[in-house]
Protein backbone atom coordinates (compact mmCIF):
# COMPACT_ATOMS: atom_id res chain seq x y z
CA UNK A 1 0.00 0.00 0.00
CA UNK A 2 1.02 3.61 -0.60
CA UNK A 3 1.10 6.48 1.55
CA UNK A 4 -1.30 8.14 0.51
CA UNK A 5 -3.45 4.58 0.89
CA UNK A 6 -2.61 5.04 4.01
CA UNK A 7 -3.21 7.91 4.89
CA UNK A 8 -6.74 7.65 3.52
CA UNK A 9 -7.02 4.37 5.81
CA UNK A 10 -5.83 6.19 8.86
CA UNK A 11 -8.63 8.93 7.80
CA UNK A 12 -11.06 6.19 7.78
CA UNK A 13 -9.79 4.33 11.28
CA UNK A 14 -10.17 8.38 12.65
CA UNK A 15 -13.92 8.60 11.25
CA UNK A 16 -15.06 5.13 13.22
CA UNK A 17 -13.34 5.99 16.33
CA UNK A 18 -14.65 9.22 16.90
CA UNK A 19 -17.97 7.64 16.03
CA UNK A 20 -17.73 5.26 18.75
CA UNK A 21 -16.81 7.69 20.26
CA UNK A 22 -19.97 9.51 20.16
CA UNK A 23 -22.20 6.27 20.81
CA UNK A 24 -20.23 5.22 24.10
CA UNK A 25 -21.11 8.56 25.02
CA UNK A 26 -24.36 8.70 24.36
CA UNK A 27 -24.70 4.92 25.86
CA UNK A 28 -23.10 6.38 29.32
CA UNK A 29 -25.81 8.93 29.51
CA UNK A 30 -28.36 6.51 28.88
CA UNK A 31 -26.73 3.77 31.48
CA UNK A 32 -28.37 3.63 35.06
CA UNK A 33 -26.12 0.36 36.66
CA UNK A 34 -23.15 1.58 38.08
CA UNK A 35 -20.78 -1.11 36.35
CA UNK A 36 -22.39 -0.91 33.06
CA UNK A 37 -21.41 2.79 33.48
CA UNK A 38 -17.88 1.77 34.58
CA UNK A 39 -17.72 -0.39 31.74
CA UNK A 40 -18.49 2.21 29.22
CA UNK A 41 -16.41 4.80 30.77
CA UNK A 42 -13.42 2.68 30.20
CA UNK A 43 -14.37 1.62 26.90
CA UNK A 44 -14.64 5.32 25.72
CA UNK A 45 -11.21 6.30 27.61
CA UNK A 46 -9.68 2.96 25.02
CA UNK A 47 -11.18 4.89 21.78
CA UNK A 48 -9.51 8.20 22.87
CA UNK A 49 -6.58 6.62 23.09
CA UNK A 50 -7.03 4.74 19.58
CA UNK A 51 -7.82 8.30 18.32
CA UNK A 52 -4.82 9.87 19.56
CA UNK A 53 -2.56 6.58 18.52
CA UNK A 54 -3.70 7.26 14.63
CA UNK A 55 -3.48 11.00 14.60
CA UNK A 56 0.47 10.66 16.00
CA UNK A 57 0.76 8.23 12.95
CA UNK A 58 -0.76 10.47 10.51
CA UNK A 59 1.63 13.10 11.57
CA UNK A 60 4.41 10.77 10.51
CA UNK A 61 3.06 10.05 7.10
CA UNK A 62 1.54 13.39 6.32
CA UNK A 63 3.47 16.21 7.19
CA UNK A 64 0.93 19.28 5.65
CA UNK A 65 -1.34 17.52 8.29
CA UNK A 66 0.64 17.59 10.76
CA UNK A 67 1.57 21.52 10.73
CA UNK A 68 -1.96 22.22 9.88
CA UNK A 69 -2.23 20.14 13.51
CA UNK A 70 0.35 22.66 15.19
CA UNK A 71 -1.28 26.19 14.08
CA UNK A 72 -3.58 27.89 16.16
CA UNK A 73 -6.74 28.00 14.74
CA UNK A 74 -8.77 29.44 17.46
CA UNK A 75 -8.93 32.98 15.47
CA UNK A 76 -11.61 31.24 13.50
CA UNK A 77 -13.92 30.74 16.29
CA UNK A 78 -13.54 34.32 17.58
CA UNK A 79 -16.32 36.90 16.91
CA UNK A 80 -15.60 38.70 13.44
CA UNK A 81 -12.92 35.85 12.60
CA UNK A 82 -13.32 34.06 9.50
CA UNK A 83 -15.55 31.58 11.21
CA UNK A 84 -18.46 34.41 11.82
CA UNK A 85 -17.65 35.34 8.20
CA UNK A 86 -18.33 32.25 6.40
CA UNK A 87 -21.51 31.67 9.28
CA UNK A 88 -22.86 34.81 7.88
CA UNK A 89 -22.34 34.08 3.84
CA UNK A 90 -23.93 30.62 4.30
CA UNK A 91 -26.71 32.14 5.56
CA UNK A 92 -27.16 35.03 3.46
CA UNK A 93 -26.81 37.58 5.91
CA UNK A 94 -24.75 40.48 6.71
CA UNK A 95 -22.63 41.10 9.55
CA UNK A 96 -21.99 38.65 13.00
CA UNK A 97 -24.60 36.09 13.69
CA UNK A 98 -26.57 37.60 16.24
CA UNK A 99 -25.86 36.17 19.64
CA UNK A 100 -28.16 34.18 21.67
CA UNK A 101 -29.35 35.28 24.79
CA UNK A 102 -28.69 32.97 28.23
CA UNK A 103 -31.97 31.32 29.21
CA UNK A 104 -33.10 31.59 32.74
CA UNK A 105 -33.01 27.95 33.12
CA UNK A 106 -30.04 25.75 34.47
CA UNK A 107 -32.13 22.78 32.55
CA UNK A 108 -29.37 22.64 28.59
CA UNK A 109 -33.05 21.49 27.26
CA UNK A 110 -35.29 24.38 28.49
CA UNK A 111 -32.14 26.67 27.77
CA UNK A 112 -32.25 25.65 23.84
CA UNK A 113 -36.11 25.89 23.47
CA UNK A 114 -36.02 29.41 24.86
CA UNK A 115 -33.10 30.77 22.90
CA UNK A 116 -33.10 33.12 19.84
CA UNK A 117 -31.13 30.63 18.16
CA UNK A 118 -30.95 27.12 18.78
CA UNK A 119 -27.02 26.00 19.62
CA UNK A 120 -24.68 24.98 17.03
CA UNK A 121 -25.69 21.49 15.74
CA UNK A 122 -28.95 21.40 16.77
CA UNK A 123 -31.65 19.63 15.55
CA UNK A 124 -35.39 21.05 15.49
CA UNK A 125 -38.19 17.94 16.46
CA UNK A 126 -39.45 16.73 13.75
CA UNK A 127 -37.18 18.50 11.06
CA UNK A 128 -35.94 15.80 7.63
CA UNK A 129 -32.23 16.36 7.67
CA UNK A 130 -32.02 14.62 4.55
CA UNK A 131 -33.90 17.93 3.27
CA UNK A 132 -31.76 20.46 4.80
CA UNK A 133 -29.45 22.18 2.17
CA UNK A 134 -27.80 25.36 1.52
CA UNK A 135 -30.87 27.33 0.17
CA UNK A 136 -33.01 25.85 3.12
CA UNK A 137 -30.51 27.00 5.99
CA UNK A 138 -30.70 30.69 4.17
CA UNK A 139 -34.31 30.51 4.23
CA UNK A 140 -34.74 29.54 8.20
CA UNK A 141 -32.89 32.80 8.83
Amino acid sequence: MSVVGDQQLLREILMREIETIHRYQEMLQRAADDDLQRFLAHALQEEKEHVAEAIQILRRLDPMQARALDEDHSDHFRAGGPGDRALSELLGRAGPPPASKPAASAEPEAAAESADVPPFGAVRPGSDLSARTVGSLRQES
